[in-house]
C-alpha cells in the first residue's frame, strides 16, 4: 500500500506539473475597469472565472478603477495593458497626444443621466437654472455637462456644479446637498432604487441620449498604440472572451 500510495502521488504530481507549467507560462495582461466594480462589469470576471481567457493563453487580472480619464493616463504610459474608457475621455485623450486605440465596445451608447427629486421641481433640463449639480471630480460628465446644458438652451453659468470623490455623491444627493446628481444610469438608477427613489414617482432621470446626445458613443475598451503594433497576437486573445 505504501509503494502504490508513493506512485499515485507521483502520478498526481505527474499530472498536475504540466497544467502548472502552462499556468506559469501564460502571458499575465491587466484590464483596469472605469470605475469601481459593480453589476455593469460581471460578464468579464464570468469570462475569467469561467477560464475563457486562459483557454486563449491569457492570465488576466481585472482592477477596479477611478474614471475614464485615469484609465486613459495608465493605458498610455504603459502601466495597464487593456482598460474600459468613456468614449468622449478616450477621444480627447487622443487629441491631447495619447497614443490610444479603442479595439472593443463595452458601452454602445453613452449612459451619461441627470437624477433630480419630484421634489426639487425639476421638470426638465430648463429647469436646472438656477439648481445645483453634484459630480464625480473626475470623470466624462464634467467635461460633458456644457455641452449639454447649452445643447438644451441653458447657460451653464447659471448651473452650479459641485465636484466631489464619488463615495460622496450618494449621500449629498439623500441629504439634498444637491438639487441634481449627473453619473451613469448604470449603476445609479438601481442604487437610488435601494434607498427608495423610484423614476416616475419621487425620482426624474433625464437620459442625456434623449435630450441631444442619441450619437454619443459610450464606453470601450482601449489599448495604447504601442502594445497594438507590437503584441498583436495577445489583443487578438484579449478580445473574443469579453464578448463570449
Amino acid at each position: 500500500l505504501r509503494g502504490l500510495g508513493g506512485a499515485g502521488i507521483l502520478g498526481a504530481a505527474g499530472v498536475a506539473f504540466p497544467a502548472t507549467q502552462a499556468r506559469a507560462q501564460q502571458p499575465k495582461v491587466s484590464l483596469r475597469l472605469d470605475f469601481l466594480p459593480s453589476g455593469e462589469y460581471c460578464g468579464y470576471y464570468a469570462a475569467k472565472e469561467s477560464g475563457f481567457w486562459a483557454k486563449n493563453g491569457l492570465d488576466v487580472e481585472i482592477r477596479s478603477g477611478t474614471g475614464s480619464l485615469e484609465s486613459c493616463k495608465l493605458v498610455a504610459l504603459g502601466r495597464e495593458d487593456f482598460a474600459i474608457a468613456d468614449a468622449s475621455t478616450m477621444m480627447k485623450s487622443r487629441i491631447d497626444g495619447m497614443p490610444l486605440k479603442m479595439i472593443g465596445t463595452h458601452l454602445a451608447r453613452h449612459p451619461v443621466s441627470l437624477f433630480a427629486k419630484t421634489s426639487t421641481g425639476v421638470r426638465s433640463p430648463k429647469d436646472l437654472a438656477g439648481k445645483s449639480v453634484a459630480m464625480a471630480a473626475v470623470g466624462s460628465p464634467r467635461s460633458l455637462l456644457p455641452p449639454f446644458l447649452k445643447l438644451n438652451g441653458i447657460d451653464p453659468a447659471k448651473v452650479e456644479t459641485r465636484y466631489m470623490a464619488p463615495g460622496a455623491l450618494m449621500a449629498a444627493f439623500l441629504e439634498d446637498k444637491a438639487d441634481a446628481l449627473v453619473s451613469y444610469l448604470v449603476p445609479w438608477k438601481a442604487l437610488l432604487e435601494s434607498r427608495g427613489l423610484e423614476e416616475g414617482k419621487n425620482l426624474v432621470i433625464f437620459r442625456w441620449m434623449d435630450h441631444g446626445f442619441q450619437n454619443l458613443a459610450g464606453a470601450g475598451f482601449i489599448v495604447s498604440e504601442e502594445t497594438l503594433a507590437k503584441r498583436k497576437d495577445v489583443v487578438a486573445k484579449f478580445v473574443p472572451p469579453i464578448y463570449q
